[in-house]
């Protein structure tokens, strides 16, 4: 399964933008959804998988479903996505990969579920019969042929601790948004809660989010709170990010865009998907991997938790340092 979506983009019903689509598939059980807006079995139909699918993420079966639209037009299918569908993953409307899959697997009617084993064998071509003559016991037919089990699917991979985030950073070259170089990242990030946000310009959500975390960020620094961003860019042009930066970034810090760094960050902290914001105490550990949809669903009232979880207080941050007195 992993080599057939191999380099392929994808992205969730969100708009959220899948870096590692192996990492995503691997190991999963895989329904290939055709189908469109203008199709009416479609439209009855998609809702019923969007409900199984929820179960499914709910119980963490190793289950997942790839969206392959039949629609001629982009703004029907924004509708679609918003209207009927779970959020699992699709193609980008412009995908010409859309167009091997239909040939694949030999698409001529829709909708039409495929069901496919990790390894990419079809278990069966009749998911959508399946599924509408017995609901969701038929997923647990489909994992035991996989050869998986319906017990609740844990991910083997735990979220990053490290032992403070002074030794995460340290060593490193970080600069300030207005390109001022950071000399002492200790300093600068000692005892201070840190988010650290993934993101880059070509992303969709990520242009939505990074101006609301900018907003944030600034009412942050008003009030002298321990927090710090750490901006880590998974754009591919130099020019594109300098313009971001320009354009939606508040004056926090980012790796610059050479530091092969960054790949080490989003194999430490797992990134699949961007954005991604990360919130770590300052001993490193891991609060919270939803930065970004606390912030969106509670605004401000998430960081006075998240300062309260590292231990510290939301009242204004006093700096220990004091300014050095000489005889």
């Amino acid at each position: 399964m992993a080599s057939l979506f191999k380099g392929k983009r994808l992205l969730r019903t969100n708009g959220e933008a899948i870096l590692d689509t192996d990492a995503i598939l691997d190991g999963k059980v895989i329904g290939v959804y055709f189908s469109a807006s203008w199709c009416p079995p479609c439209r009855q139909f998609t809702p019923v998988l969007a409900n199984l699918y929820q179960e499914i993420k709910d119980k963490k079966y190793p289950f997942e479903v790839v969206f392959v639209s039949v629609n001629e037009d982009s703004e029907q299918l924004k509708q679609y996505l918003i209207e009927d569908h779970a959020d699992w993953l699709h193609l980008p409307f412009t995908s010409p990969f859309t167009n091997e899959l239909t040939e694949l697997f030999h698409i001529q009617a829709i909708p039409k579920l495929i069901i496919l084993k990790p390894s990419g064998e079809v278990i069966t071509t009749l998911g959508r019969k399946m599924i509408q003559e017995k609901g969701s016991v038929c997923i647990r037919s489909w994992l035991e042929a996989a050869g998986t089990t319906t017990t609740r699917y844990e991910e083997k991979k735990k979220d990053a601790v490290v032992e403070c985030m002074a030794s995460l950073f340290k060593g490193k070259r970080l600069l300030r948004t207005n390109g001022e170089a950071i000399l002492d990242t200790d300093a600068i990030l000692d005892g201070k809660v840190i988010g650290v946000y993934f993101s880059a310009s070509w992303c969709p959500p990520c242009r939505q989010f990074t101006p609301v975390l900018a907003n944030l960020y600034q009412e942050i620094k008003d009030k002298k709170y321990p927090f710090e961003v750490v901006f880590v860019s998974v754009n591919e042009d130099s020019e594109q990010l300098k313009q971001y930066l320009i354009e939606d970034h508040a004056d926090w810090l980012h790796l610059p865009f050479t530091s092969p760094f960054t790949n080490e960050l989003t194999e430490l902290f797992h990134i699949q998907a961007i954005p991604k914001l990360i919130i770590l105490k300052p001993s490193g550990e891991v609060i919270t991997t939803l930065g970004r949809k606390m912030i969106q669903e509670k605004g401000s009232v998430c960081i006075r938790s998240w300062l309260e979880a590292a231990g510290t207080t939301t009242t204004r941050y006093e700096e220990k340092k004091k300014d050095a007195v000489v005889e």
